[in-house]
């Protein structure tokens, strides 16, 4: 519809990068078209960017004329989820002020989302759907650098799973028939071993960013699952390797890591062989090379209790103790996980109930 006189309507932000952590460099990009029948002067037109409640940047540019557009674009240093960007048009001609802003929002809370992926052979990607409505699968879009796949039609039931593969028949050959949608896209977003960026929208809004490398987790023959649906996908604490090999169409094997503590003694004062030491240690990912071992407290190793790589993330000992004498003792554990070490010590006390 044509306005007769001014009228500027301004154009939802785009980010590029879709979505990331704090301190990504995204660069927004937002506009106005020209829906009347006049134009003003350049001056008379200005466009504000805003994230939040901070001004980002102000243009005047050149107005458009009647149905064109005009771009204006900011690079921005984000901060924070769930970040409101606002465009929006100052013009005392514009006689139709119900269209001089618009918003989109900077890593919005997960919706529907990626919640597994299989980069072995046949490939496969599994969306779930986190809200309480049904979601039509045609209005979804998941693509990597290279390539786009927009969803045929279907639909994912509140709190359901579909799965995405590159080849059906294969698919199911080894996963079996599925209670959720499984379906084939027309084009397909080769999921690469080394590592890949999936992006997953809906009608050009972003709801999912996963750039998954190989380190995340999965491997030939094992799933990469996501560990909690509130959580970015964008963040590797977030992944792990599935530990049953894949559940296309069912909950994940893995869950949020439970525990902060790298090592958690209990009892520290322990009277064997009924009450033994529990030694517990909590792991930032999967498959480290771990080594425990049981000092006493002049510095003399005494037992070796782990000491190799742990597929899991919480590995959990028992130290008898039987054997030696009352006192105390020195757990250490060292864990190495992906270039990083993690280290630490407790002191247990051996004692005896009285006679």
């Amino acid at each position: 519809n044509i306005t007769q006189g001014v009228d500027y309507g301004s154009l939802s932000p785009s980010f590029s990068p879709p979505m990331g952590p704090d301190g990504t460099s995204t660069l927004i990009t937002a506009g106005i078209v020209s829906q009347g029948t006049d134009s003003v002067s350049q001056g008379q037109l200005t466009i504000t960017i805003t994230a939040g409640e901070e001004m980002l940047g102000s243009f005047t540019p050149e107005p458009p004329g009647l149905q064109d557009t005009v771009q204006v674009s900011l690079q921005w240093q984000s901060q924070g989820v769930n970040t409101p960007i606002t465009a929006a048009i100052s013009c005392a001609q514009d006689q139709n002020g119900s269209n001089d802003s618009a918003a989109a929002e900077w890593n919005p809370a997960p919706t529907v989302y990626i919640n597994e992926l299989f980069y072995s052979e046949p490939e496969w990607v599994e969306l779930h759907n986190g809200t309480g409505q049904a979601v039509e699968l045609s209005s979804l879009t998941l693509a990597d650098p290279s390539t786009e796949a927009q969803l045929p039609q279907g639909v994912i039931e509140p709190g359901g799973y579909a799965v995405l593969t590159e080849d059906l028949g294969d698919f199911t050959a080894m996963w079996g028939q599925l209670q959720c949608p499984a379906i084939e896209p027309e084009s397909w977003p080769t999921l690469n071993n080394g590592g890949d960026s999936l992006f997953l929208s809906s009608q050009g809004a972003a709801l999912d960013l996963v750039p998954y490398l190989s380190s995340w987790g999965g491997s030939p023959g094992e799933s990469l699952e996501r560990r909690s649906g509130e959580a970015p996908g964008y963040l590797q604490s977030n992944w792990g390797t599935c530990i049953q090999g894949g559940t296309p169409g069912a909950a994940n094997s893995i869950g949020e890591t439970q525990s902060t503590r790298f090592l958690t003694l209990f009892p520290t004062i322990f009277n064997p062989p009924d009450t033994p030491v529990t030694v517990e240690i909590g792991l930032p990912m999967q498959a480290c090379n771990v080594t425990v071992k049981v000092y006493d407290v002049r510095g003399m190793e005494l037992e070796n209790l782990f000491h190799g790589i742990y597929p899991g993330e919480q590995l959990i000992l028992t130290w008898y103790g039987d054997g030696y004498p009352v006192g105390r003792y020195i757990v250490y554990a060292e864990a190495s996980c992906a270039g990083q070490v993690l280290s630490d010590a407790g002191v247990v006390v051996l004692a005896r109930p009285l006679e």
